[in-house]
């Protein structure tokens, strides 16, 4: 820099101090300064993941050809703190500098520090520096702000007049006041930015949203950290998977939160990766580990969370106590004890400075808000420290008396109230789905608040809303969930009864979803604490209930010795309504195992005790299991009498219930022959889906009629209903699917195609993994297995008979040219042999 002389040739020019203006300014640029223009940071030796956004970056610094009066790229970079905004720039401007022909006059680099109030960086200060850096001698660079914007402009501009272009990044900037004075204003100079917020008002600029990194490059991440500080050899990693994917996922897959535990674990060899995700399973104190002398966590978030208005820093700090995985603005409203407007505004700049996140948009089409996990760990530390016990108390108070007025609205009382809060029951079923998850998690927001005597509350609220559930038939999903956080706040109450009654309406919901090992163990854990309580009236159903699981899983003495014991206890509590349930249950397990005649006795002395104790609908569906034993006893004359004695009981509405009774009495038919009468109950029940609104249920009883006229030799009919059923859709009920593909399964395993039938065995399999239906799936994979293995052998046994009869068919030739007729007659034979060998094969294999 020392001897260089930069000369100005004004003309026909006015000089007012440092403002220059003439009407032809010459501006001789010094020679390369390689020193000045190649400050650009050293970018991190281990960088993983990125490819797509590193891609974008570079396409957009490319030499390229403006347009007439267009201004050069402007590529901001914006996230959360920590998520790796400045890395990736820095590794994008090295990349582009080492390419021949893009920045030949070099990179200038800022930092502005635009998130520390004592040492941040001014326009004015940063265009100084910049200046400098190009070339300009500290005695000619104005003091006024922006007299030094214009020659800074005027530079780059010659620079990249001359084919010397330079690459300006910019990073932390905390507006867009501080950062627009320092973008190039000429077409061929383009500026990378990183900051916090997201810069929208630089009109100019392209914004790349940097989220954090995906599971593999977490733990990737990892890896490679920790072999880089302490060697190869270090293989912690790669020796658990499971402790290294629960750390990734405990610092919320954030760059910052990851490099500090490389650091860590690099600073204790012997330390495990189990060890350190149970000390950051630690929610309270999870922040406190995610600090080194250096670098914290915590400190950044400091940073971000100092420069907030107060109401936003409100609404920061109680957004992070709101429950589930994210919140309406509604429910913020409600925690904050702000106007919903206000809220929406505050929450809509905490987006724009990284600090909020905008979740899935509600049915309505509102928007969901949300924080990273590191984020609300951070904000719930502030609510503690600044709201208060009495305000977190009181926050938590509003909200739960806003969704108890909601959720008593789905009640028989609240249904029937004119003064619900919600017009009709689909908006209280919109609202029902969008608050689901936040519902179940209301009880740890409870606790979260300092609010434990608010626990029972929430228990009762997921009892209201899992009979609501069950009532309306919602999703089975739906249903675990609500059960599951029951059990949670079952816990805390610390009574072994409550928890107990909890646990069985857990294995319930785990026994209807096809998981009746886990609901065995529900039902076990619940048996335990009912008989440490001392014996109480849910222990019969705990028992029962573990009978009928047990049951499932073809443990049936385990599972008949606990259905008798129900049937005892409710015996001797008087429980006429237990007993006959029991008895009913004891039935379908005798029918199970072959032993019918105890299977009838069971079910006809339950029949008899729900008819006398008036239940209709019991008796009714006692009467639909005792004909299914019949079947399985090959009764059939007596299964359909039962069966239309069932039908006979049904409610006119129900449908459903109707359907099945008339698929089994259909069944029963084709196992007597009687295909037309068959035919005429399948055809009876996809008229009864069709009046109730079912399409898929229609299709499905349209396809057991195409089984039953095939059984009849009416095939062209039955091709013609069975394609027509195929062409409509399913439906996007994946169980439903999976049932259809069972159905196609077994009419073509029962036709024999084993080829067909193992293909549709296999899409059945699939779709019940999906809905993780484990029983089911189970026996799906074995009769596609039995299925495979059957076309396997059915193909052997055909090309073996194929070789034999063309073996026989060159021999028959050789015996006719040596015996003539004779050798003929010989040879036809052996076909007509080969050909009874061939039928009965086949008949004793099927």
């Amino acid at each position: 820099m020392r001897g260089t002389r930069v000369r100005n040739e004004v003309k026909d020019s006015i000089v007012f101090g440092c403002i220059i203006q003439g009407a032809s300014i010459n501006v001789t640029l010094p020679p390369r300064v390689e020193p000045a223009l190649a400050g650009l940071r050293a970018s991190a030796r281990v960088f993983v993941g990125r490819q797509a956004e590193c891609d974008a970056l570079l396409a957009e610094l490319a030499p390229r050809r403006p347009q007439a009066g267009e201004p050069g790229p402007v590529a901001v970079v914006n996230g959360l703190p920590g998520v790796g905004k400045t890395e990736l720039v820095l590794r994008v401007a090295h990349r582009a500098c080492a390419r021949p022909g893009w920045f030949e006059g070099g990179v200038l680099f800022v930092d502005l520090r635009g998130y520390e109030p004592e040492s941040r960086v001014s326009a004015a200060l940063a265009l100084g520096s910049l200046l400098h850096s190009l070339g300009i001698p500290q005695d000619i660079i104005p003091a006024d702000a922006q007299a030094r914007e214009r020659l800074y402009h005027s530079v780059l501009d010659a620079y990249a007049r001359q084919g010397r272009r330079i690459l300006v990044v910019v990073d932390n900037a905390s507006s867009a006041e501080q950062v627009r004075p320092l973008l190039p204003g000429d077409s061929h100079t383009p500026a990378l930015v990183t900051s916090r917020h997201t810069l929208s008002d630089l009109g100019n600029a392209t914004l790349h949203r940097l989220d954090t990194l995906d599971d593999a490059d977490s733990v990737d991440l990892l890896r490679r950290r920790i072999r880089h500080q302490h060697g190869t050899h270090d293989t912690r990693v790669d020796d658990e998977p499971e402790a290294a994917a629960a750390v990734a996922r405990r610092c919320g897959h954030l760059p910052l939160a990851l490099g500090i535990i490389a650091a860590l674990l690099a600073d204790t060899p012997g330390r495990s990766l189990a060890d350190l995700a149970a000390d950051l399973a630690d929610r309270q104190r999870r922040l406190d580990e995610l600090t080194r002398e250096d670098a914290s966590v915590r400190a950044v978030f400091d940073l971000s969370y100092a420069g907030l208005p107060a109401e936003q820093a409100k609404v920061f700090r109680l957004l992070s106590l709101a429950p589930g995985p994210d919140a309406g603005t509604a429910t913020v409203a409600e925690l904050t004890a702000l106007e919903q407007r206000t809220v929406k505004h505050a929450l809509h700049a905490l987006q724009r400075a990284g600090l909020v996140e905008t979740g899935r948009t509600s049915l309505q089409g509102d928007v969901r808000w949300t924080q990273h996990r590191l984020v609300r760990l951070y904000a719930q530390e502030r609510a503690r420290a600044e709201e208060g016990f009495d305000a977190l108390h009181d926050a938590f108070e509003r909200l739960l008396r806003y969704v108890e007025e909601r959720v008593d609205a789905f009640t028989p009382e609240g249904l029937a109230n004119d003064t619900a809060p919600f017009q009709d029951l689909r908006e209280g079923l919109h609202w029902l789905a969008e608050e689901r998850r936040a519902l179940t998690a209301l009880g740890e927001s409870a606790a979260d608040c300092g609010h434990p005597g608010a626990i029972p509350r929430c228990l009762h609220l997921s009892y209201v809303l899992l009979a609501f559930l069950l009532v309306h038939g919602r999703g089975e999903d739906d249903v675990l969930d609500v059960t599951e956080a029951a059990v949670s706040l079952a816990r805390r109450q610390s009574d072994s009864v409550v928890t107990a009654s909890a646990l069985i309406t857990y294995g319930d919901s785990l026994f209807g979803a096809g998981r009746s090992a886990e609901a065995v163990v529900a039902y076990r854990e619940a048996l335990e604490l009912l008989r440490v309580a001392g014996g109480t009236p849910d222990e019969p159903t705990a028992l029962h209930n573990l009978g009928l699981a047990l049951s499932k899983r073809g443990e049936e003495e385990a599972a008949l010795a606990c259905l008798e014991q129900a049937r005892e206890l409710y015996e001797a509590a008087g429980d006429l309504s237990g007993t006959a349930s029991a008895l009913e249950s004891l039935g379908s397990v005798h029918s199970r195992g072959g032993r019918h005649e105890a299977a009838t006795t069971a079910f006809q002395r339950s029949i008899d005790m729900f008819d006398e104790l008036g239940e209709t609908r019991r008796a009714t569906h006692a009467r639909i299991e005792l004909g299914i034993g019949y079947r399985a006893a090959e009764q059939h004359h007596q299964a359909i009498a039962m069966y239309n004695l069932a039908l006979s009981c049904l409610r006119p509405g129900d449908h459903r219930r109707r359907r099945r009774v008339l698929h089994l009495i259909g069944d029963s038919q084709i196992e007597l022959g009687n295909f037309q009468m068959a035919i005429d109950a399948y055809t009876e029940a996809a008229e009864c889906a069709r009046d109730s609104g079912s399409e898929f249920d229609e299709h499905l009883s349209m396809l057991k009629a195409a089984t039953a006229l095939r059984r009849a030799g009416r095939r062209r009919e039955a091709r013609r209903v069975h394609k027509k059923a195929l062409r409509a859709r399913l439906g996007g009920d994946v169980r439903r699917a999976a049932h259809g593909a069972r159905q196609l399964a077994s009419d073509a395993l029962f036709e024999k195609r084993y080829g067909e039938a193992a293909r549709y065995w296999m899409a059945a399999e699939y779709l019940l993994e999906e809905t993780g239906n484990e029983d089911d799936t189970a026996v799906a994979r074995e009769l596609r297995e039995t299925s495979e293995s059957l076309h396997r052998r059915d193909r052997r046994i055909w090309a073996g008979f194929g070789l034999s009869f063309a073996l026989t068919m060159l021999a028959t030739a050789g015996w006719f040219f040596s015996f003539g007729m004779n050798g003929l007659f010989i040879g036809m034979g052996l076909f007509a042999v080969q050909g009874a060998m061939l039928y009965v094969s086949e008949r004793r294999l099927r």
